[in-house]
Order: C-alpha cells, then structure tokens, then sequence
C-alpha cells in the first residue's frame, strides 16, 4: 500500500496592502513614465517609472531590529559585472541566491521551478507584454485566491548600507536581475519584505505555479515502491519534488 497523504491546510491568504493591478491600473502605470533627474551616457535626462506606493522603510516591513534606512538603487546603477539582464544564459536552479531576508520557502520554490523538471515556469511570471524594461517598469504574475494576480514594480532595489548590492535576493550572476525582481515582486503582493519571510515552500510553490501542492512525512515511506508511487509522474502533467530533513530526524544520517 503507498503511504497515506497527510495534506497540509493550506495557509490563509494575507490580503495584499496594494492590491493585485487591473489592465486598466497596468496601463496607468506605463502612462506615467516621465524623466527622471538621471541622465544616460550621453547627458539626456532617462524616462523611468517610479513605483509610488512601494518603497522605502515601508515596503521593507519588519526585518531588521534597528530603523536604519536602507538605500534603493535601479538595477542600472548596482555594483555589477556587465549591463543587467533578466536572464543569463536561461534560468537554471542555482541562479537564485538568498540575502539576508529569512525567505527560505519562497527562495526554495523558486530553485524548484528554476529545475529542469520545470521547464518555462520563471519566465512564464513576467507578463512580456506589459513589461516596459526600458523605462525600468515590470508586471509579474502570481497564483492568488484561484486566479492569476499581476503585480507593477518599479526596478529600485534595496541594498547594503553603504554599497550598491543587493541585500535580499540575486543572482549568483550579478547582472541577472530576475531574482530580484520576483523577489519584489511577491514581497509587493503580500505588504513587504518582512511579510514573506516565514511562509513555506509548499505556500510558495502554489503562488509560483498554480498547482496543487502536498506535505507528507518521509517516516511513512518504508519500501521502493513507496517512494516510485509518489514521486512517478501521473499520465498527464508532472511532479515538482523538495524534501527538507529536520536536523533532529533519524532519516537525516541515512
């Protein structure tokens, strides 16, 4: 017999602060690109889009004891090698690389979709057609309340105090800036950075691919024919597969 399902209640769904956006909200948003005080390489002043309702101590939330104010820099301006890029060379899964925010669950989705197993699942998040990188203005999609929600950012990023690096999320190759950006993206959904840090993967996972998700315990897998019959992809579709060992299990030795 395969071994029971123990399916975990599914977390209750924090209302957005900003609300997921409308088209209508969407197009709003592109319409309000103007120039900045920034100027390109050849002295003209650069149109951009600012987010005006998340930034600054804010949208961080509560992460850190002290109330130092963390400094915010377009993804144009960080320290990096190269000019930034969504992606470099396609998403694999260990692009994504955790900051200081105590996100491991969402970080740990992701590195799941970034798999081979799931294939287009990371770029799928950002809405193309609305996306305008140019003026630094990205529209990402995420699983809410049955129905996909798509959330405007801007491309400021917070950063260690006193340098240009980012100090949540990034990519292992400082000119991708996907990580980032989904990272903002999510916190933006959910009211801030610090409303994210202790949600799970199964939680996260749902949000990122609009499946069904499962917990169960290891314990109960006895035989070979345990683990095939959970981890065997059903006739239509796949599975996307983490286990997590506690450090006090008896399976972490084996």
């Amino acid at each position: 017999m395969p071994p029971k399902r123990g399916r975990r209640k599914a977390k209750e769904f924090v209302p957005c602060r900003v609300g997921p956006n409308s088209i209508s909200e969407i197009e709003a948003a592109i319409a309000s690109v103007k120039f900045s005080s920034r100027k390109d390489i050849h002295g003209n002043p650069l149109k951009e889009y600012t987010d005006p309702d998340f930034k600054g101590a804010p949208a961080i939330g509560k992460v850190f004891d002290n109330d130092d104010e963390l400094p915010w820099y377009r993804t144009t301006e960080l320290e990096m090698d190269g000019v930034p890029s969504l992606f470099v060379d396609g998403v694999v899964v260990d692009d994504c690389e955790q900051g200081v925010l105590g996100d491991g669950g969402l970080i740990k989705a992701i590195m799941l979709c970034s798999t081979k197993a799931g294939g287009d699942i990371i770029p799928n998040l950002f809405v193309n057609e609305w996306c305008r990188p140019e003026f630094g203005l990205y529209v990402l999609r995420f699983f809410k309340e049955d129905r996909w929600v798509m959330v405007v950012i801007d491309d400021y990023v917070p950063c260690r105090i006193g340098t240009k690096q980012p100090i949540f999320a990034h990519s292992k190759d400082s000119s991708e800036i996907w990580p980032i950006l989904v990272e903002k993206a999510y916190a933006k959904l959910h009211g801030g950075y610090g409303k994210i840090q202790t949600m799970g993967v199964a939680y996260c996972l749902r949000d990122l691919t609009m499946g069904r998700t499962y917990a169960m315990d290891l314990e109960s897998v006895k035989t070979r024919t345990d683990f095939k019959n959970i981890t065997t992809p059903r006739e239509k579709g796949g599975r996307i597969i983490a286990m997590v060992f506690r450090e006090d299990s008896p399976t972490t030795n084996r």
